[in-house]
């Protein structure tokens, strides 16, 4: 499992105080940045705890999807207005007329060109700044929304896992010892980047003809996700193991 825990300072862009919905991007990176570290660390104490405690895991749990679910409304109101205004800085292109403006006769233009020459210098200026400020907001908000796909995915998966060992607790008492490897853990929650959201929105727009092809498709789909669900936790076991290693060095040191 990727680890974007740590980096929150480095990939959340600075905001200009008149762009709101570059604005309303960092906070939303900011709010996600901390719920994706209180949701690690509850998966590591209950993975490391003796006897995990199941009254803690079922109130934590509950709120952290409350607050994942709020903050992916959010994203969900945010993503469209974002890619938008990501492609509308993309095919801007310089700010320039599109056609010369014409002088009546040659003095016109040598009175103009005496009488607004420094004017002209400012101006043009003025131009190369908003370029430049458009391609920082550009770099910005593809820097945000990378961010904000990883963090989402990586709390999606993290949140499961957690949500799965809360109902072990609850039916059996404690947790399964394969727990890190079982591929068919229920998705209680799902990232507003991730495929499924993008799902309702395919089949609108392609009709599916009746065939047998269909139903074969969607089985690979899910057997990808299942497969791909597996090696994020067999990454985070093996975090955990290494962590918990460099633990208990440090305390026989």
């Amino acid at each position: 499992m990727k680890n974007t825990l740590g980096k929150n300072n480095s990939i959340i862009p600075r905001a200009e105080k008149k762009d709101y919905l570059l604005q309303m991007m960092v906070q939303l990176l900011q709010e996600v940045s901390l719920l994706a570290q209180r949701v690690a660390a509850q998966v590591n104490l209950t993975v490391h705890a003796t006897e995990p405690n199941f009254a803690t895991l079922h109130k934590e749990s509950t709120n952290f999807v409350i607050e994942f679910k709020k903050l992916s409304d959010v994203a969900i109101q945010l993503k469209a207005p974002l890619e938008q205004k990501i492609e509308a800085l993309k095919y801007k292109g310089p700010s320039h007329y599109a056609e010369p403006i014409l002088a009546s006769s040659l003095q016109t233009v040598m009175i103009l060109h005496l009488s607004s020459e420094q004017s002209m210098g400012k101006r043009l200026e003025e131009i190369q700044a908003i370029e430049r400020r458009s391609k920082d907001i550009l770099q910005q908000l593809e820097t945000g929304i990378k961010a904000l796909r990883e963090y989402f995915d990586d709390i999606a998966s993290r949140l499961n896992l957690l949500c799965y060992m809360r109902d072990c607790l609850k039916k059996d008492g404690s947790l399964p010892g394969n727990i890190m490897y079982n591929s068919k853990i229920p998705q209680t929650v799902s990232s507003p980047f991730g495929v499924q959201q993008l799902m309702p929105k395919l089949q609108k727009m392609i009709p599916v003809a009746p065939s047998t092809a269909a139903p074969h498709h969607v089985v690979h789909q899910d057997h990808e996700y299942a497969k791909a669900e597996l090696e994020k936790r067999r990454a985070l076991l093996l975090q955990l193991r290494e962590q918990s290693k460099r633990e208990n060095s440090n305390l026989s040191n």
